[in-house]
């Protein structure tokens, strides 16, 4: 493949992963609000409104890495999965 499409696969890929993000950013935020508005203990609620929301991300986080290595690896960019994806979630957190 030339250059050209290569980089047009990306720049799509990251439209389509911030738009994931956005989408899955609506449903956590819901939840968190109902959280907060819970009759619970101040730190329980802290730590159910902070955990809910380290685990989406943490969960969105894994499930980009793992679109960009399958992306790498369609390109050839990547010959196995294992660097692909080590690849990607060092990419994704800055090294």
């Amino acid at each position: 493949m030339t250059f050209f499409p290569d980089w047009t696969y990306g720049l799509a890929f990251i439209l389509v992963t911030t738009l994931a993000l956005v989408g899955l950013l609506v449903p956590m935020v819901r939840l968190l609000n109902r959280l907060h508005h819970l009759n619970l203990d101040e730190a329980l609620r802290f730590v159910l409104v902070v955990g809910t929301a380290t685990v989406t991300l943490t969960a969105y986080v894994s499930l980009a890495a793992g679109a960009w290595a399958l992306l790498y690896l369609q390109l050839g960019a990547m010959t196995d999965w294992r660097s692909s994806m080590i690849y990607s979630l060092e990419a994704i957190t800055c090294y």
